[in-house]
Order: structure tokens, then sequence, then C-alpha cells
């Protein structure tokens, strides 16, 4: 399994990294080309490659871009009032219509959303969403060791199949951000001064390039 989406948060005592992943479909002919003129964009705040149905997405002659994921927007509704939820939110991204109709994709509830080959029978996406423990209450505390977040996860030889079927390659972006915290901090310091720090040194997206070359795959990093 790979994962083809996902955001989450690992926080230490005194480091927390941030990492966001997305990925889209790209014409094999102009994937390098395209990589760098996403690169070379000024607007660096956030990822770049679109969902489906987003107003971002090139479909000329010469270039696609093409989202094969869908995102979610909305309230966690009754799920609202579990206390044991804690920052856990809703779904975030699902897969889009293009896999759902490739491989007949039926959604399956379990202790992870999962979505199953029609044909097969074999778990092909699965969705992941946690979060170790709530937010700290007191006003000074030690900072402790927790993670959450989410992530979308594909099985490799589904997408291979996908991919050769529909004649695309897959391109990837993913973003880490790391920053040193005190050992001790508040637990409503100002999050406009972190939100600020953030934007005035945005971390760096790492770009990978996917192709799916008969039975096996070409991993190309930028």
């Amino acid at each position: 399994m790979v994962v083809v989406s996902g955001s989450y948060t690992t926080r230490y005592a005194k480091r927390e990294e941030n990492v966001r992943i997305n990925s889209a479909l790209v014409s094999p002919e102009t994937a390098s080309a395209l990589v760098r003129a996403l690169q070379n964009e000024d607007d660096v705040w956030g990822l770049r490659l679109p969902y489906e149905n987003s107003d971002h997405q090139i479909n000329s002659k010469s270039f696609r871009l093409q989202g094969w994921l869908s995102h979610l927007d909305g309230d966690l509704r009754f799920d609202d009032n579990d206390s044991f939820r804690y920052e856990v939110g809703q779904m975030r991204v699902i897969p889009g219509r293009k896999l759902t109709k490739a491989f007949m994709l039926a959604q399956e509830a379990g202790n992870h959303q999962t979505w199953i080959c029609s044909d097969t029978g074999e778990a092909t996406f699965s969705y992941e969403a946690w979060c170790d423990e709530p937010s700290p209450d007191d006003d000074y505390y030690p900072r402790r060791n927790r993670s959450s977040g989410w992530r979308l996860w594909a099985r490799i030889d589904k997408i291979q199949t996908f991919l050769a079927t529909s004649r695309y390659d897959l391109i990837c972006e993913v973003q880490i951000e790391r920053e040193l915290r005190k050992e001790y901090g508040r637990a409503h310091e100002s999050a406009e001064k972190e939100k600020k720090a953030q934007q005035n040194h945005p971390a760096p997206i790492r770009w990978f390039h996917l192709r799916c070359q008969k039975a096996y795959w070409k991993l190309v990093s930028y």
C-alpha cells in the first residue's frame, strides 16, 4: 500500500513535524515539463495538485493534469459530540469517480473506511484517521509525544493497472514542515503567531513522478 493523499502532524517534546501529501494524474509525454512549471509557481502556500472537479485541472491537447481523488467538505454532525473522537475530523479525501468506475468500488465500513474492488473482492483503497490524545487543557504543560491526522492508502498493483489502462502517469507532491518548540508551552499559544511564521518560511514541496512502464514502476524525484 502507498499513501496517495494525507495530512498529519507528529509532536515531540522539542519539535513538531507536519506532513502533507497529494497526487494527481498527468499525461506521460509532458509530465516532466508540467512538474517544472509547478515548481516555478510564485504561489507557494499549500499543495498545488487538483482534486476531482477542481478549477485547477488542465485538459488541453499538450498538457493534461486531472484530479483522481475527491475532496469532501462538511461538518461532523453527530460525531461532534463523541468525547473519544479527540481531534479526528470527518473524511477529507475519497477515491474519485474515475477510480470508482474503473474498479467498481464498493465502500465498506470497519476499523478503517475501505473501498473494495467488486471484481476481485480485494481492498483497493483504505482511509485512516487518528488522534492519540486530546489537546492539553492546562495553561502551562510539558509537551508530550503525540500524533494526529489522516491518510488515504492505495494498493500499488491496482494503481499500476489503472495507470496502464487509462494511459496516465501519477505525480505526487510532498511537503514536510519541521519546527523546533520549547519543551514547555501554553495550551492557548497564539495561533496567528504560528501561522505567520509558516507563511514567512514556507516548507519546500518535493515532487515525485511515477511512470507506469509495463510490469514495473519508474520513480523520478524533483
